[in-house]
């Protein structure tokens, strides 16, 4: 019978600790990856809001990135462009934003940490009237500029 427990707690811990999924009274965020290249990432996830008032994205921090912005991608004469979002992101009640390639996306600038494949980058998602939510982007795949001597 104890080994039985053991094994059903490493089950049970294995998988919670990869879970890709932070909630709160008013949101649930899931589904947080991001890719590195160099010092500088891009990243994605999904935020729904279950609370009776909109929300409003305004920033994300990290203490192993310079910066990290809220990026839209928009259309001008057929060619996608990419563009920082002044002033936050508003998520309307009942509605889930979907931050994914070819959309809206976060910029990672000045990244300070050597990342691998796999490691997770501890992010802060800051917000208007609500408090702060301590999430983590799982690193997809690091990229890094391939430097040799001639």
């Amino acid at each position: 019978m104890r080994q039985i427990l053991i094994c059903l707690s490493i089950i049970f811990f294995s998988f919670s600790a990869f879970t890709h999924k932070f909630e709160t009274s008013n949101m649930v965020v899931e589904h947080l990856w991001m890719k590195i290249s160099n010092t500088n990432g891009v990243g994605y996830f999904e935020i729904k809001n279950i609370s009776s008032d909109d929300i409003y994205l305004t920033g994300l921090v990290s203490k192993d990135v310079k910066k990290i912005e809220i990026h839209e991608v928009i259309m001008e004469d057929d060619i996608a462009k990419m563009r920082p979002v002044v002033g936050g992101i508003r998520i309307k009640t009942g509605e889930t934003m979907e931050f994914k390639p070819m959309g809206n996306h976060l910029m990672f600038f000045g990244i300070n940490k050597d990342y691998e494949e796999g490691q997770m980058m501890e992010v802060t998602l800051v917000f208007k009237s609500l408090e702060n939510l301590d999430v983590r982007f799982k690193i997809d795949s690091v990229k890094s500029s391939h430097k040799h001597d001639h």
